[in-house]
């Protein structure tokens, strides 16, 4: 519950207290045709990643990335011991940044939601284009396996 307050207040304090548009939402369409990773089904609902440039005292620009997976019932991983183990972010095939996400985990159904976010952002580094789409390298574990997700073409938003 208290990640849950740090994750929305993270968000809401970015998103209302700006005079600039609203970050792109990255949504993947749900289809007949289901996403598999490894014989595992899964789903990208929702993908934020913003650059906080809000002016401040003593303030440094920083990267912040939340996102929400949905896992689906299958028989072969243990859907409740599934967890993210890190995120990497790639520019041009290369790793960017790699860290440790705060995660929440909801049971609707046979359905299994991840959220996940960084804890304060990260430091905004030199070897990023801010200006190009980045790539969310996602490693999972469920105990047994490791698994990656990627999600390609992620808009880097800026928040003024």
């Amino acid at each position: 519950m208290k990640y849950k307050i740090i994750l929305i207040l993270l968000i809401g304090s970015v998103l209302w207290s700006c005079s600039t548009p609203l970050p792109e939402v990255r949504g993947v369409k749900k289809t007949d045709d289901a996403i598999y990773e490894s014989n595992l089904r899964i789903y990208a609902k929702r993908i934020y990643v913003w650059i906080n440039r809000m002016p401040g005292a003593n303030r440094k620009d920083r990267l912040h990335v939340t996102g929400e997976l949905d896992f689906f019932d299958d028989t072969h991983y243990n859907l409740k011991t599934i967890k993210i183990k890190e995120i990497k972010i790639l520019q041009k095939d290369e790793i960017i940044y790699q860290f440790s996400p705060l995660t929440e985990v909801k049971y609707v159904g046979e359905k299994k939601e991840i959220l996940f976010s960084t804890v304060k952002g990260l430091l905004l580094s030199a070897r990023m284009d801010t200006g190009k789409k980045i790539k969310l390298k996602i490693h999972l574990f469920d105990g047994e396996n490791d698994m990656f997700f990627l999600i390609p073409d992620v808009k880097i938003n800026e928040v003024l």
